[in-house]
């Protein structure tokens, strides 16, 4: 095993893809407040808290900090001598909090590698794992004190080569927020081009839906809340197909309180299947989610029967 071998730097959870838009945007973000004072400060953040926004869960808060780190960063992270801060963003989600600071200075990769790798060799941190390429730098670190803190460094040169952008990032635990109670929203649309031919279940609130194309072959997927039991929804789409003729269904094991069946039906050259299913929903059991999986492609060749000897 090549342990050392030039691989992608895995970035941790605490950074994922929120992490790397904020150095991107901050960076922006400084140049825009430079140009036009405060006012532009104020509105580079609310540009980047609007990307960050985009795959976020509903629950979580952002913070964007242009010019200066957050003043509760956790105390003892090591900051580069001299760098100076670009921004910074704060993530609270679901009991987690995320740091992220971006910073910059002139000095050499391989200068600001060593501090960081020195630095957080001192209780009560921990390298867990570094890397060092052309132009690129970073490690994973943790708390010798704390076992769910995660943290990382990444270091990059510019593109002229006279700066090294830093970005350190923590994320803590910290009191798991009260449960929110479940509500209900308005009912999505069926997805694009969803065949009319398919059965709907009667008062079903439309939470999710998809569509997708693989060449000859269209996809569909609808999933729904309703205040019937798992099984009383599985027998509606079972006895409706049924009732129907041509259609082929398979039952599928109980498992708890979820049922369902698999279908294939064969019609004007084109094979329709798929799946429905039914469980109790898991944010809210007064609720059934229902699932409607469809394909509509090329009809099936036959099975081939082997032949007497």
């Amino acid at each position: 095993m090549r342990l050392f071998e030039k691989r992608p730097f895995p970035l941790p959870e605490v950074v994922g893809r929120s992490g790397l838009l904020i150095l991107v945007l901050l960076a922006v973000a400084a140049a825009v407040g430079a140009c036009g004072g405060g006012g532009s400060d104020e509105k580079a953040e609310e540009v980047i808290k609007r990307f960050l926004e985009v795959g976020q869960n509903p629950g979580a808060t952002i913070e964007v900090i242009v010019g200066k780190p957050p003043p509760d960063l956790p105390s003892g992270l090591p900051q580069y001598p001299g760098a100076s801060i670009i921004g910074a963003a704060v993530t609270t989600d679901t009991g987690q909090k995320g740091y992220s600071v971006v910073g910059e200075t002139s000095d050499p990769l391989d200068n600001v590698l060593l501090f960081f790798e020195d630095a957080l060799e001192q209780p009560p941190w921990q390298i867990v794992f570094s890397t060092s390429q052309e132009g690129f730098a970073g490690m994973q670190f943790g708390s010798q004190d704390d076992p769910s803190f995660r943290g990382s460094v990444v270091i990059q040169v510019s593109t002229d080569k006279k700066r090294c952008s830093i970005f350190l990032s923590a994320q803590v635990v910290g009191e798991e927020a009260s449960p929110q109670p479940f509500e209900l929203g308005a009912s999505k649309p069926l997805p694009r081009g969803f065949p009319s031919e398919m059965p709907l279940y009667p008062d079903m609130t439309v939470t999710d839906a998809a569509w997708g194309r693989s060449g000859d072959t269209t996809s569909f997927e609808v999933k729904f809340l309703t205040k019937s039991l798992p099984q009383d929804v599985i027998a509606f789409y079972r006895n409706d197909l049924q009732s129907r003729g041509g259609w082929s269904l398979t039952e599928k094991p109980i498992q708890g309180t979820a049922v369902g069946f698999s279908f294939e039906h064969n019609a004007a050259g084109r094979t329709w299947s798929g799946n429905i299913d039914a469980d109790l929903f898991a944010e809210d059991t007064t609720y059934t989610q229902g699932s409607v999986q469809l394909r509509i492609g090329p009809e099936s060749s036959p099975t081939p029967t082997a032949s007497p000897p």
